[in-house]
Formats: C-alpha cells, structure tokens, sequence
C-alpha cells in the first residue's frame, strides 16, 4: 500500500497551475468557518487530469478507486 492522499494528486497539478488566491475581507461580523468534507462515490476513478501532467512531467501516482483509496485508509488508520 502506498500513503497517497488526495492532496498528492492535486499538489502534482498545483506545480503547474497556481489556484486563484482566497481572501476573507473583514466585515465586522462574527465569521464562522465549518469543514465540509465529501467522498466520492466508490466506483469513481481519482486520477491526474491530462492538463496537469506530460511525457516530461508525468502523474506521480497511478489510478485508483475511491473506494480502494477509502479501504486502505481505514485499514491504516483501524488496522485490519
């Protein structure tokens, strides 16, 4: 098993395209912040995008599902 992690996959891209800069202006408000996350569907096939990789640069990691991604990081963090 290797230690991928989403991230991997899109800081490979993120050294070829930089992200547009996110700011919070001050509003004089109480700001609340919540994390949001979401897991695809386990059928789905996390993989570089071909705009963030090429012959010179090539993805750092293979496919793979998200759900054999989710089953390897249970068993990591849950043991088997």
């Amino acid at each position: 098993m290797d230690q991928r992690s989403p991230l991997h996959f899109s800081s490979h891209c993120y050294s070829l395209r930089r992200s547009t800069l996110h700011r919070v202006m001050p509003t004089g408000q109480t700001r609340y912040s919540m994390a949001f996350f979401l897991d695809p569907n386990p059928d789905c096939v996390v993989e570089c995008l071909e705009t963030c990789c090429s012959e010179s640069y090539p993805p750092r990691f293979p496919p793979i599902r998200s759900g054999d991604y989710m089953e390897e990081r249970f068993k990591l963090t849950y043991g088997s």
